[in-house]
């Protein structure tokens, strides 16, 4: 059972394939609203930057750069929990499936499945969890570096304390690990919106002091998304209905 002695971030590296230099930096995050695919660009710009995490393990790099990418990939998740379930499904077989071929299919397409979702906090998250409990599924170092520099970078832009410096987050889980890096207990919650603007103002504890205050978190990037998603479903579920 050589195979599964290997750790999940050494079956990464091996099996990347070349991916072209970056051309030019992306920026800090900037959510669209505009309705394009930018996918056919920011996937191998986001494939570069997964493989430059995983080859080396910088304390400069640019995590940044892999949650702004992210938001424009195909594959991008922002509320995380199908991929999530897919992870807890290929780790069920990975763990538990007498067959062998099985087992190597599902902890290469878990291998796969990860790497697409690197800038997404949550799955980031999961990996860790898996790591720790079964080297088979990567470095427990990587992920908790990976983990920590997401987190760093989502709290570094920002106070949260108007509009125009909120928080952004790019995906709702988050918001969630935003408050509680600063220590801060929801007291209540007010979604509203401002033309192309959406945001999150939150009455918030501080746990420590019990000082309250409000914390403005701008959602955006996620909410504009899954909108637009879910228009795209409303729109093919109307024209199914008219061609029947």
């Amino acid at each position: 059972m050589k195979f599964f002695t290997n750790s999940l971030l050494f079956l990464f590296i091996c099996a990347l394939a070349p991916l072209p230099a970056l051309a030019q930096e992306a920026g800090g995050i900037r959510p669209s609203l505009q309705p394009v695919d930018r996918s056919y660009r920011a996937n191998p710009y986001y494939d570069y930057e997964v493989r430059q995490a995983m080859l080396y393990m910088r304390d400069d790099y640019r995590f940044n750069k892999l949650r702004s990418l992210y938001v424009d990939t195909s594959q991008y998740d922002p509320i995380g929990e199908d991929t999530v379930n897919a992870m807890q499904k290929l780790a069920y077989i990975v763990q538990s499936d007498g067959d062998y071929d099985k087992r190597a299919q599902a902890i290469e397409s878990y291998r796969n499945l990860v790497m697409m979702h690197m800038g997404n906090i949550r799955v980031v998250a999961q990996a860790l969890a898996f790591a720790k409990l079964d080297s088979t599924f990567g470095s427990p170092r990587f992920f908790s570096w990976l983990r920590k520099g997401l987190v760093r970078d989502l709290i570094s832009v920002g106070d949260g304390k108007s509009i125009n410096s909120a928080y952004h987050i790019i995906t709702l889980s988050e918001e969630t690990v935003l408050i509680g890096q600063l220590g801060l207990r929801v007291i209540n919650t007010v979604s509203a919106d401002q033309g192309t603007l959406f945001y999150n103002m939150h009455e918030v504890e501080n746990i420590k002091t019990g000082q309250r205050s409000t914390l403005f978190v701008n959602t955006t990037r996620p909410l504009v998304f899954l909108r637009m998603k879910k228009a795209q479903q409303d729109s093919t579920s109307d024209f199914k209905i008219l061609r029947q």
